[in-house]
């Protein structure tokens, strides 16, 4: 009989910490960059601009009615049609918070041409921006340690066709990319307009450190892509939870055997 309140008090114990482990295990044991997307920032990644190397993207007025191609001088973040390419999207079936980060060069441009558009600089000069073959860029870094990996959703969507192959949402680790998709990737036929849904990148660090985390997408000249990402975070490899679960329960159902081996002799 004592046997018997023994194995039970024991498989209680063993329900109660496995159920803890599972607990813990599907908790991320690391940080969350996603965090300032719900509020509908992004001040704490830090936004770049790369442009096609065979196009000029600035024009400026030397004289009334005259334009000559130009280097901008200023950030990014003074052009106001670069800030228009970073949105935050409110929907609820989002993956995590109910609002995702997208990321739209041109601004969703459609049609056959580029599009002019003027500004006024910080220094309060007249300047044209093209917006066309260049991609928007969010980068910041972040420590990872032994046993950890990086995980993070992506959707990208295209209304351009093949062969212009231009637009893409890329995922780059200290500025080498890891996970791209582009217009080959997700178009299915006329008429275009295709999404891959949203899809899980995760990567593995060669060793603990700090490394840079860049989310990008670019646009020619033509059609209207984005690039969306959500839920980015650092999270447990491998599963401690459920490893220690299936140790405590190997551990006890040896003990349970034991005794019943030893009521028998």
């Amino acid at each position: 009989m004592g046997g018997k309140k023994f194995m039970k008090r024991d498989r209680q114990y063993l329900a109660l910490v496995v159920l803890m482990a599972l607990t813990l295990d599907f908790k991320s044991d690391g940080a969350s960059f996603s965090e300032g997307f719900e509020a509908g920032t992004f001040s704490d990644w830090t936004l770049s601009v790369e442009y096609s190397p065979s196009t000029y993207q600035y024009l400026v007025e030397p004289s009334p009615g005259v334009y000559a191609p130009a280097s901008y001088p200023f950030g990014p973040l003074s052009n106001p049609y670069i800030c228009q390419d970073i949105g935050f999207v409110d929907d609820v079936g989002a993956p995590e918070g109910g609002r995702y980060l997208q990321l739209t060069p041109g601004g969703g441009t459609t049609g056959n041409h580029y599009k002019e558009r003027p500004f006024t600089a910080p220094n309060g000069d007249p300047y044209v921006f093209l917006d066309r073959d260049y991609g928007v860029v969010l980068s910041r870094e972040f420590s990872i340690a032994e046993g950890q990996k990086l995980s993070l959703l992506v959707n990208f969507y295209t209304a351009d066709y093949p062969p212009f192959n231009y637009d893409d949402l890329e995922v780059r680790i200290n500025g080498t990319t890891i996970y791209k998709l582009g217009v080959a990737d997700v178009f299915g036929g006329f008429p275009e307009g295709w999404g891959s849904g949203w899809k899980e990148v995760v990567w593995s660090p060669p060793s603990p450190g700090d490394y840079v985390l860049s989310l990008a997408s670019f646009q020619d000249d033509q059609e209207f892509s984005s690039a969306s990402f959500d839920r980015i975070e650092i999270v447990p490899e491998p599963s401690s939870g459920l490893i220690l679960a299936l140790g405590l329960f190997a551990v006890t159902m040896g003990r349970g055997l034991a005794l019943k081996a030893s009521r028998k002799s």
